[in-house]
């Protein structure tokens, strides 16, 4: 299996991004290796974040059963920062042709943000291992089970729409995986690293998308 190749099972196979973005990042090792306790090995730090950058390596280093990527990546120079600091993944809120150049020439992942049928298509012809659909939430799983009727061999992975509650319903859609933020992990956990039973909602998540795909 090829780096790439792993990375994409980390992904698709339990079928979540977990999402961090947050004020502080000291405690994001932490928040980490609960998620992974729980099944979701993707974990996505936004550039958002503050010291972004040395999160992505302090996970990469302490939590080795991770894996790592960034996420809000717009451009050029991000990419290639990430890209030092050993980010596996890339995520954007948009499709930035130089940023998915970047990372097929760095043998990772590129995943750029479209929400229209003319945004899906011009980010995988460019090159896209995975497209975001954002903001999802807007339209919801109809909205993505249109996309999948037109473009059925897209992967499709929506953001900033789906929750524990409803992931379910976009893996039925036809998502490959889902991105979840806030909704999967209180903002308080990521600035006190009180992880409590963060790992059991991870799981509880992992098997809502497994029997979503029965």
């Amino acid at each position: 299996m090829t780096h790439r190749d792993a990375t994409l099972e980390a992904i698709i196979e339990p079928g979540v991004v977990a999402i961090l973005r947050a004020e502080r990042s000291d405690f994001f090792p932490q928040v980490a290796a609960a998620l992974v306790a729980g099944g979701i090995r993707a974990i996505e730090v936004t550039l958002t974040t503050p010291d972004a950058i040395a999160a992505i390596r302090r996970v990469a280093h302490h939590v080795p059963e991770a894996v790592v990527g960034a996420g809000t990546v717009l451009t050029a120079d991000d990419a290639r920062a990430v890209l030092e600091a050993g980010a596996r993944f890339m995520v954007s809120p948009v499709f930035t042709p130089e940023v998915v150049r970047i990372a097929r020439e760095g043998d990772v992942i590129a995943i750029p943000g479209t929400l229209t049928p003319t945004e899906v298509l011009s980010a995988w012809q460019g090159g896209a291992d995975l497209v975001k659909v954002f903001p999802s939430g807007l339209f919801g799983p109809a909205y993505l089970r249109n996309l999948r009727a037109v473009f059925p061999r897209i992967p499709l992975l929506p953001t900033s729409g789906p929750t524990p509650e409803d992931a379910g319903e976009y893996i039925a859609a036809g998502a490959v995986a889902v991105g979840l933020g806030n909704t999967l992990i209180d903002p308080q956990v990521l600035t006190t690293g009180d992880v409590g039973r963060l790992a059991d909602r991870a799981r509880r998540l992992v098997e809502l998308v497994a029997r979503a795909r029965q």
